[in-house]
């Protein structure tokens, strides 16, 4: 039931829970995010945290995703949790003034609190004044307040924050959600699965035409196209399919207009997004046909990915795959160029675990994370094979199944 806390925003298509809750489409059962909503009450009452304020942005909304369903598609948004209470949600991202247009019905909470979008009214309550609202219902305006986002909260926020709580110590409980979504849960692992096969499907319909006489665009659209039949979700990092010398710089969208030649080193990197999790999964290939240098080049990468997955388990520490890798590298000749790395993902592309030297954190069974050797000779082009890898009881497996050696 809705409290009795009124926002400024007057839907024509009425928003109240009962109304919502005959069009739900939430990305998973609402056991999985009360089981969530459990484990993050538990470790604030360990931290001594009994409210947190939690941002999310359009850049930086998966932890108000991860608790809530609810995704901000712009503007900011807030949830109010408490080890007593059910959660508040407090969001200006409301398309046109109609919350029921704005995809509410993809979050589970029934106390949603909408305000007027920027561009759709003259004069603006701002979200603060309604967080600090929220607070004061739950007469915790004052005292030790969990405060998640860091450095991400806008400036402005952060600031109107301190100004209208002065009595609130404001706690960094940033790592308390951090620490909750590093181990995947079997839901998310059946999703993350899903997105597998999806990039999968994309990468393959990129390889299909990377030869002579298509375009860098030509790649992006086939792998666009499989990916969204399989059900991905627009994701603004990506594709970028990129020829020649020019893939060195690796991150890096097509070009329009460039076409791809015999003989061009071509490397597909792959970004696609289900119910928020996102998948990074690169190939490098050679259109036409290959020199000598190129496939020992590919082969070294291609050698190096497996030997990372093979050095992969539960208590192995994330230096040691990169040690996996290097090896391989300098086997073949190639450490100038070595840039072989990796990086955990969920909601967001980069989180734990950090595959990096000297990261002191073990690898644990349900981490996922990517694999990225890569070997870059400016003078040839980029080499990457990417791929993401579910940490397992007994050690790790590839989840996407594209094919690697096509030379």
């Amino acid at each position: 039931m809705l409290s009795t806390f009124e926002t400024d925003v007057e839907g024509r298509w009425p928003y109240t829970w009962d109304e919502r809750e005959k069009v739900l489409e939430l990305e998973f059962p609402v056991y999985e995010y009360r089981t969530r909503l459990e484990k993050l009450r538990s470790l604030m009452d360990s931290a001594g945290i009994d409210i947190a304020i939690i941002y999310g942005g359009p850049n930086n909304d998966a932890n108000v995703r991860y608790l809530t369903g609810w995704s901000s598609a712009f503007g900011d948004s807030f949830a109010i949790v408490s080890t007593k209470n059910d959660p508040v949600v407090i969001t200006n991202s409301i398309f046109h003034g109609e919350p029921m247009h704005s995809n509410i019905q993809t979050c589970w909470v029934p106390d949603f609190r909408p305000l007027k979008a920027f561009g759709t009214v003259l004069k603006q309550k701002s979200i603060i004044d309604y967080v600090v609202d929220g607070l004061q219902e739950a007469n915790r305006a004052e005292g030790r307040i969990g405060y998640v986002g860091g450095r991400r909260i806008p400036a402005m926020f952060d600031k109107a924050l301190r100004e209208k709580l002065p009595k609130a110590d404001l706690v960094d409980a940033s790592d308390l959600l951090f620490s909750l979504r590093r181990i995947k849960s079997p839901l998310e692992i059946q999703i993350i699965r899903k997105l597998a096969v999806a990039t999968s499907a994309g990468m393959e319909a990129a390889l299909d035409i990377a030869k002579p006489g298509f375009t860098e665009c030509d790649l992006s659209a086939a792998a666009q196209k499989e990916m969204a039949a399989y059900g991905c979700e627009l994701n603004p990092l990506g594709p970028k399919c990129v020829a020649g010398v020019r893939s060195a710089m690796k991150n890096v969208f097509a070009l329009p207009g460039k076409v791809i030649k015999d003989g061009d080193l071509v490397s597909i990197d792959l970004h696609g997004q289900m119910c928020g999790y996102i998948s990074d999964h690169n190939r490098s290939t050679v259109a036409g046909k290959a020199t000598s240098e190129q496939i020992r080049l590919l082969e070294a990468c291609a050698e190096a990915e497996e030997a990372g997955i093979r050095a992969t388990g539960p208590g192995v520490m994330p230096g040691e795959i990169i040690k996996a890798m290097s090896a391989v590298v300098s086997k073949w000749g190639f450490s100038e160029w070595d840039w072989c790395t990796g990086h955990g993902f969920g909601l967001t592309l980069v989180e734990d675990p950090l595959i990096i030297p000297n990261n002191p954190k073990p690898l644990e069974a349900g981490q996922t994370f990517f694999i990225e050797p890569m070997i870059v000779p400016t003078h040839m082009g980029c080499s990457c094979f990417e791929d993401p890898i579910l940490v397992t009881e007994n050690g790790a497996e590839r989840l996407t199944t594209s094919r690697v050696r096509t030379w």
